[in-house]
């Protein structure tokens, strides 16, 4: 989404193209449900950045994320359960007394 071509700034006509071109010129509803078809489909569009696809882009960090997602329940599991079962145990301790 570069509209600066050798340093000179959009025209008028550059926005309209690309207003067109992206489907911005039309109503509100009509945009939504064209994403919704083509989300469906699987079609997220091309990245703003570099032109690539963005289910590929997704694709490729989805690893790191579930991996990510993965050892954070092991450690919320490892901290949660013994200190439950602790807190278990320990149950006529009054924490707060009144």
């Amino acid at each position: 989404m570069h509209f600066h071509q050798a340093g000179s700034p959009a025209t008028e006509e550059m926005l309209e193209q690309f207003r067109h071109e992206h489907h911005l010129d039309e109503p509100f509803f009509v945009q939504y449900q064209n994403w919704w078809v083509s989300f469906l489909k699987g079609d997220l569009g091309t990245s703003y950045q570099d032109g690539r696809p963005v289910s590929e882009k997704i694709m490729k960090s989805a690893p790191y994320t579930i991996s990510i997602a993965i050892n954070s329940m092991i450690l919320t599991l490892l901290v949660s359960i013994p200190l439950g079962i602790y807190c278990a145990y320990h149950e006529t301790i009054k924490t707060f007394q009144s």
